[in-house]
């Protein structure tokens, strides 16, 4: 394990299946706790400097550091101090479920780093005995669901009685954290459950007695899980007896922050983050269109617009500061109205090269001719009969319409694709139904409405935004009769949105990454409420 080692070494991200990943990395450090030692540390406030190897670690936060490795070693123990108080909290929340479970199978499983795990197969058995059963009050079945039953990614106590019980000093006998890998789709109650076979230190001491607990409980030689006696006892005891399993919180973000720390290293965006101040324009100023400056200007004050130019100045980072007040909402429905435009299109270039179709039975002098082009040109410009080319054509990012009578040569790109995030969920639909509503201006300065779409767990999406949501959209799809798979439907929509909106642990989501989009501007809202390892997960 990582217990006592200095330096961190470099490690890839991915799968806790995978070798070498930051999920294996953080998951085989955090199950080597002595979860009831930590609460009795809490509770007595005795928490001190080194009771756990990452303490001895922490350092305070340079403005710049010297390496990726100097990077990897300040951030890493901060983010294990972060996991170890969501475990603390997490067993007094809300969140908190108890369940009997009966291991069905089990095995040992040898790392290429040489760690041994227990991984095995757990089925929940009856309802959950949590006094404070909050799961019915959910507001719908998805939110129900993901509040009465553990998930993946959860961290789990295991013990063999009680813990909830007053008194029960037996739990102290024989406890140890587990991750949940992943529960059957079909079946929520049959869970995949990772253990250190090695177990947990007792306290801050390594306690070799204990080291072979975990085996002897879950393995018992392959068969089934057994008690730990006192000298003498029928080791055999309690062979197929019961567990329970109480999920103490959630690591999803915290695997998501782990992931971006360790995937700077190989990120283009490495050097500057490491030493901002060293950074430079690496790409070509863009220019927001005379007229929408224009109409940007009606409606934005000085420092507002000194900030939006400021984002197209060619620099790859940009922060815009203000207090609360100072119109930084509206300063970004702005950003985003200069961002879809960046890459503009240059009109009088366009109308030079527009060449019309000259075939049909006409002559160039005739007045029949003269008709034909003129009905073509029409054709061409359907604004000339005050027809909005937008509504008339699925791509509103396109300012010049398509059609078979005219060809327009330019070297305009595709329109550019941003993501949207922020710390929480909340803010974000703030953001999402504002953009949805009101629109944003195009470089003519009118209104348009590109389109967009919000992605992230369905429950967490208020009722304002979730007209907007992935989940609903490509359920819309599917009903018009596309045909297809929902999934196939959901990337489509994603690919087709020129504003993505997710909350910053959700922009690392398989959701996202399976789509392969790539995106030409991230925009960070509340960026000061969101520690630096979650500001890192959409960029890296």
């Amino acid at each position: 394990g990582s217990r006592g080692r200095g330096a961190a070494e470099p490690g890839t991200v991915g799968s806790l299946d995978e070798p070498g990943t930051s999920e294996r990395r953080l998951v085989r450090e955090v199950l080597s706790w002595d979860f009831l030692h930590l609460l009795r540390q809490d509770k007595h406030g005795s928490e001190k400097a080194g009771s756990l190897p990452h303490q001895a670690r922490l350092v305070p936060i340079p403005s710049t550091f010297p390496s990726i490795d100097a990077f990897e070693n300040c951030y890493e123990p901060l983010l294990l101090e972060e996991t170890r108080a969501t475990l603390v909290q997490g067993w007094n929340s809300r969140e908190y479920l108890l369940y009997q479970c009966a291991i069905k199978e089990s095995k040992i499983v040898k790392t290429e780093e040489g760690d041994e795990f227990v991984e095995c197969r757990a089925d929940l058995v009856g309802d959950n005995l949590c006094p404070d059963d909050h799961s019915a009050a959910a507001r719908d079945e998805d939110a129900a669901f993901y509040s009465a039953f553990p998930l993946p990614r959860d961290i789990v106590l295991m013990t063999r009685e009680n813990p909830i019980l007053e008194g029960n000093a037996a739990v102290k006998k024989c406890y140890f954290l587990a991750y949940l890998k992943k529960h059957d789709d079909r079946n929520p109650r049959t869970l995949a459950l990772t253990v250190l076979a090695r177990g947990h230190y007792r306290g801050t001491e390594a306690n070799e007695a204990r080291d072979d607990q975990v085996r002897r409980e879950l393995c018992a030689g392959g068969i089934a899980m057994v008690d730990l006696g006192d000298e003498g006892e029928d080791e055999t005891k309690g062979q197929g007896g019961d567990w329970f399993i109480s999920r103490i919180a959630t690591l999803t973000t915290l695997v998501r922050e782990h992931k971006a720390v360790f995937s700077l290293r190989n990120s283009s965006l490495a050097e500057e983050i490491l030493d901002p101040s060293a950074s430079a324009p690496t790409f070509a100023p863009k220019k927001i269109p005379d007229r929408l400056l224009t109409r940007l200007a009606r409606s934005h004050n000085e420092d507002q617009l000194k900030a939006l130019l400021g984002a197209v100045k060619g620099g790859r980072f940009h922060l815009i500061k203000g207090p609360p007040g100072t119109g930084k909402t509206s300063t970004l429905c702005g950003l985003l109205a200069v961002l879809c435009q960046s890459h503009g299109f240059d009109y009088d270039r366009a109308f030079a090269s527009m060449r019309i179709d000259e075939a049909g039975d006409h002559r160039g002098g005739s007045a029949a001719g003269a008709q034909a082009r003129r009905q073509k040109w029409l054709k061409a410009s359907p604004w000339v009969a005050q027809v909005d080319p937008r509504k008339t054509t699925p791509e509103s990012c396109l300012r010049v319409p398509k059609n078979e009578v005219v060809t327009v040569e330019s070297s305009r790109e595709g329109a550019p694709r941003v993501l949207v995030c922020t710390p929480n969920n909340a803010a974000l639909d703030e953001v999402c139904v504002r953009v949805a509503k009101t629109g944003l201006k195009d470089e003519l300065g009118y209104p348009f409405h590109p389109k967009i779409v919000r992605v992230g767990v369905k429950h967490q999406i208020s009722e304002e935004a979730r007209p907007y949501s992935l989940d609903l959209l490509a359920k819309r799809r599917a009903e018009e009769g596309r045909g297809g798979d929902i999934f196939v439907h959901a990337r489509e929509v994603l690919r087709e949105s020129q504003i993505v909106f997710s909350t910053l642990t959700f922009a690392d989501s398989t959701t996202i990454r399976s789509s392969r989009l790539s995106f030409d501007y991230i925009i960070v809202d509340e960026a000061a409420q969101a520690v630096e390892p979650t500001c890192l997960s959409p960029p890296v």
